[in-house]
């Protein structure tokens, strides 16, 4: 009988002792998931950051893209507003260049009927006396 109670001790000792450790184990891998868990949420919040970051950067980039199209949009809108503008001055003034010509080529025209109307009259004039003579 003492025998078979030392050996039920034994044997409840045993069980304690495995269920301590088992408990043990337990606990151990309890702390390695819930690390294991941290550890994932953690590297998950940064690649979330990073992405987040990245997708700021890209919208960042996008809109600065934007400005610049825009800008040179303007710029491209302006310089051909300059070229037409540019462009009716140099034809305006080609026009007041063709009309003063025109102008003076009018008043050499008229000049030259006049002096060549003066040389007819002294030429009949001169013929004239000298018939007379």
């Amino acid at each position: 009988k003492l025998t078979l109670q030392n050996h039920l001790l034994k044997s409840n000792d045993a069980l304690a002792s495995m269920k301590a450790e088992y408990n043990e184990t337990v606990a151990n891998n309890q702390a390695e998931i819930d690390h294991m868990k941290v550890s994932h949420y953690e590297e998950m919040t940064l690649k979330v950051n990073a992405s987040e970051s990245k997708t700021e950067r890209i919208s960042s980039l996008e809109e600065e893209m934007k400005i610049r199209v825009e800008a040179l949009v303007e710029e491209k809108a302006l310089m051909e507003k300059n070229m037409k503008s540019n462009h009716e001055a140099e034809m305006k003034s080609v026009r007041d260049d063709q009309e003063s010509h025109s102008s003076e080529l009018r008043e050499l025209t008229d000049k030259f009927v006049e002096e060549q109307s003066q040389l007819k009259g002294e030429t009949l004039t001169c013929m004239s006396e000298y018939e007379k003579k």
